[in-house]
């Protein structure tokens, strides 16, 4: 790209917008490589926790106590209301999160793009 600047075949416009973009993403790359640095063994084995727990939220939830029952819907869930014969609610973070990843690839890149949401999660 520079090559092409310096010889006059690239406007300074498309160059600058370029040399941004360029920068821009670099940025994004190094905070995301600083948050893999944060990553140590017992925020690794609360994520684990976490995406078992919900993988498998049906069944612990079919075998738990009722308190126990009471604290997983604390933990997932939040602005319970009934409207009329319908039970509206939020599902808190980070679980909205899974929620609405299509992909089942795309969960790592979920998880480090909200590390913190993960970690306060006690599970």
């Amino acid at each position: 790209m520079l090559d092409f600047y310096l010889e006059g075949k690239l406007p300074q416009a498309t160059y600058k917008a370029k040399q941004e973009q360029i920068a821009k993403q670099r940025q994004e790359l190094e905070a995301t490589a600083e948050k893999y640095k944060t990553i140590d063994s017992s925020m690794k084995e609360n994520i684990c926790k976490v995406m078992s727990m919900s993988c498998n939220i049906s069944e612990i939830f079919d075998k738990a106590s009722p308190t126990r029952k009471n604290q997983l819907l604390k933990l997932l869930i939040s602005d319970c209301k009934l409207n009329g014969k319908v039970l509206e609610y939020k599902v808190k973070a980070p679980f909205d999160k899974l929620i609405q990843c299509n992909d089942y690839k795309q969960i790592p890149n979920v998880v480090i793009e909200h590390l913190d949401e993960f970690e306060g999660v006690k599970v």
